[in-house]
């Protein structure tokens, strides 16, 4: 197959498929990695032929990452191995990520690793992990690059991880090539390390998110880099006296393309004489790029960047920054009052307060408007039922149930005239009617969330509006208010959303989803109809292109009772996801109550019979899914359990955001003796 490829050519290929790339290395990774980083199966390119194993090896061995024991042991056997050629191979290791692991053996390892030049450092140490053949095992290496990561907990109070941090700042001394050390968010420095880092003179250049984790008053250091660009004044206020021993030519701050020194921003003073500086003279449409870039909410994360740095509150100093941009000058209020209007920034009662009295006073400035949000959560004490502002005619997005904008946006429409609105969230009293009327004048609408309605006028059929409407949400529905969007097409409906209390007058969404069910590929169900656990509808019969079905609520508690399939006809062909919020599922911990165990076996033993009905069924997430960061984590850990059931039944477990688990390792058989339960599969 490759008889014919030069070595050299098939040496740089086989360097390029083994070698871990730069980006994983040097990544800060998250609480997925241990568990959720898939296994590379690259190094079985070896076992193509004697040749390929030959001009591969050096590749193989350049780069590793160690996050268990049993790699540590397995990569110090080979380490100290000598191959074909007469070389040990662990003279071939460059660049060493250690994540755990920690034991005795790390001492022969880097005694047969010399050349490393690159070291990641974990400092999630887990309690069964030992830094004492650490502290050896640094001295006999000398990297130039230093990578220290941690994330958040209490790892600083326990034993074993400040035995890490003395054997890393024991080696600093024989570090002699040591130039750049860079570390994460939350890399908390102990009193060891900074010591022995002023001592350090061939560090040149230190990289991290703020001040906080350490700057060492270090003659040789030429740079400090402080990544995180939104906490960087923050910390300048909170450590004064640390920040004054600071050579502020050495600070930079940013990374990549947007990095700059320190020194060279504006530093403002309020006691400039009238006329020391002058804006640039710039064209009104570069002006009004610039001022639609600083006051958009969404890019500028006001609060990171005013909380403890303004010790005001943060939602109030964000207004008052974008405010005062366009009180510059007259020429800055012309050009920027539509965009502090635009997307208007309302965290709090009496910003929404004064939004509304000045958009009910000026029909110019609500003519800006094109989305408004507020927080469900915020209580307008003032207001006891829904505000309407029907003056804004060019609004897009209404991303709040406190301004309810179809039945009074629609009647200030001229005749003839259709609203731009895109997305609208309603909350109305369940006696409040809606037609299929109200919605002629919302073609482009694509998303409507209603809380409350009923049906009314339904004689009075329009089968042609809403022609956009993708997503339909529909919370505490009263009556008959399904049988409005029944009579209509609804062409691109594709995801739908049913959610209601212990409410006996809520509406059955079965007909609608007789009608329009075939269209739907994402269906989510929430809270306990007519407080009937298995009063939902036979949505995988009624949906039979149904793709993921979601269970939002917490209440629910026994998935075999409450999944809609008592009236399957047949497998359903289509239904790939499950999702369930993380009280759905009483998964069992090791050596608790024997009644979670016995539900857990439950749900299992639904999943297995039901195995054939749902065939193409291939991933169950959990919305609060907890990950293991170690091999101790991973054996104790009741999501490791229920990785493993799935995995037999062929199915992944992932977490919210869709990072699916890839580790099965097997747990200790007592463990699992003790989270099964004796009675056999339901």
């Amino acid at each position: 197959m490759t008889e014919n490829v030069p070595d050299e050519i098939l040496e740089l290929i086989l360097y390029l498929a083994l070698v871990v790339p730069s980006d994983t290395f040097e990544s800060w990774g998250s609480s997925t990695s241990f568990a959720g980083t898939p296994r590379s199966t690259v190094p079985h390119l070896l076992l193509v032929s004697k040749r390929w194993h030959y001009l591969g090896e050096p590749a193989l061995y350049e780069s590793a990452i160690l996050r268990t024991k049993r790699q540590v042991n397995a990569l110090a056997g080979a380490a100290g191995k000598v191959n074909g050629r007469g070389i040990k191979q662990g003279t071939y290791l460059r660049r060493l990520r250690i994540e755990g692991g920690y034991n005795n053996r790390f001492n022969q390892l880097l005694a047969a690793g010399p050349n490393i030049h690159t070291l990641f450092i974990g400092f999630d140490i887990s309690l069964d992990d030992s830094a004492s053949g650490l502290k050896r095992g640094l001295q006999r290496i000398n990297p130039s690059r230093l990578y220290l990561k941690a994330t958040p907990g209490g790892h600083l109070t326990a034993q074993n991880t400040m035995s890490l941090y003395a054997a890393v700042a024991a080696a600093f001394p024989s570090w002699t090539n040591l130039k750049r050390i860079d570390t994460s968010l939350y890399f908390m420095s102990a009193g060891s390390i900074e010591t022995s880092l002023k001592e350090l003179s061939s560090l040149e250049y230190i990289s991290t998110t703020s001040f906080r984790p350490f700057c060492p008053d270090n003659p040789s250091l030429k740079t400090i880099q402080i990544r995180d660009g939104n906490n960087w004044l923050e910390n300048w206020k909170q450590y004064p006296n640390q920040l004054s021993r600071i050579d502020r030519e050495k600070v930079v701050l940013g990374e990549g393309k947007n990095m700059i020194r320190w020194t060279d921003l504006l530093q403002l003073r309020a006691d400039l004489p009238e006329g020391a500086s002058k804006l640039l003279d710039l064209p009104d449409k570069v002006w009004s790029q610039i001022l639609d870039r600083v006051t958009d909410i969404h890019r500028n994360t006001y609060p990171a960047l005013t909380v403890g740095f303004f010790h005001r509150p943060a939602e109030v100093r964000a207004n008052t920054a974008r405010r005062n941009v366009v009180l510059v000058n007259k020429r800055f209020h012309r050009l920027g009052i539509p965009y502090l209007y635009t997307v208007p920034y309302l965290p709090s009662e009496r910003a929404v307060y004064g939004f509304i009295y000045r958009v009910q006073s000026s029909a110019v400035l609500a003519a800006f408007v094109r989305e408004i949000f507020v927080p469900e959560t915020l209580v307008l004490s003032g207001h006891s039922a829904p505000i309407t502002i029907p003056m804004m005619k060019n609004l897009e997005r209404v991303l709040s149930f406190h301004f309810p904008v179809l039945l009074g946006h629609a009647k200030c429409l001229p005749e003839g005239q259709v609203s731009k609105l895109e997305q609208a969230h309603e909350h109305h009293a369940q006696a409040v009617p809606f037609a299929p009327r109200d919605f002629l004048k919302f073609p482009h609408l694509r998303e409507l969330s209603l809380r409350g309605g009923c049906g009314a006028g339904l004689d009075d059929v329009h089968p042609d509006v809403l022609p956009q409407l993708e997503r339909l949400t529909v919370i505490n529905p009263g009556p008959r208010i399904f049988r409005v969007f029944q009579s209509m097409s609804l062409p691109r409906l594709r995801h739908f959303t049913y959610s209601t209390v212990l409410e006996s007058t809520a509406d059955d969404p079965t007909d609608f989803l007789k009608i329009h069910g075939s269209k739907i590929d994402t269906i989510c169900l929430s809270g306990i109809p007519h407080g009937d656990a298995t009063a939902y509808p036979p949505v995988l019969d009624l949906c039979p292109n149904l793709t993921e079905l979601r269970f939002d609520s917490l209440d629910v508690v026994d998935l075999d009772k409450v999944l809609p399939v008592s009236a399957w006809t047949g497998p359903h062909l289509s239904l790939r996801k499950l999702v369930l919020p993380a009280f759905t599922l009483n998964i069992p911990q090791p050596g608790r109550h024997e009644a979670e165990r016995t539900a857990w076996n439950a749900f299992v033993g639904f999943l297995t019979t039901q195995r054939e009905q749902l065939p193409a069924l291939e991933e169950i997430r959990i919305f609060k899914l907890t990950w293991p960061m170690h091999a101790s984590d991973y054996n104790v850990s009741r999501f490791s359990i229920l990785a493993l059931d799935l995995h037999e039944l062929g199915i992944a477990l992932a977490d919210r955001d869709g990072t699916r688990w890839a580790r099965f390792d097997p747990l200790p058989d007592w463990l699992m003796r003790r989270a099964r339960a004796t009675e056999p599969l339901a």
